[in-house]
């Protein structure tokens, strides 16, 4: 159960972070906070960014 939490609260947080970054951007996919949050489990549950991938130098550190 705590596990649960602690991956629905990073892919909140790190999902939302990420919408906020790459926002000011065109064609980059994320278009809302539920679209962030998607890449977050796409990227915490495979190998790349899944579906879409940030453009901006901040958005790919945050991926790191």
């Amino acid at each position: 159960m705590l596990c649960s939490l602690v991956i629905i609260m990073g892919m909140l947080f790190y999902g939302s972070l990420e919408y906020f970054i790459e926002n000011g951007e065109e064609d980059t996919g994320f278009y809302s906070i539920p679209q962030g949050m998607w890449w977050a489990v796409q990227t915490l549950t495979s190998l790349g960014y899944g579906d879409f991938c940030p453009n901006t130098v901040l958005g790919k550190i945050l991926a790191l």
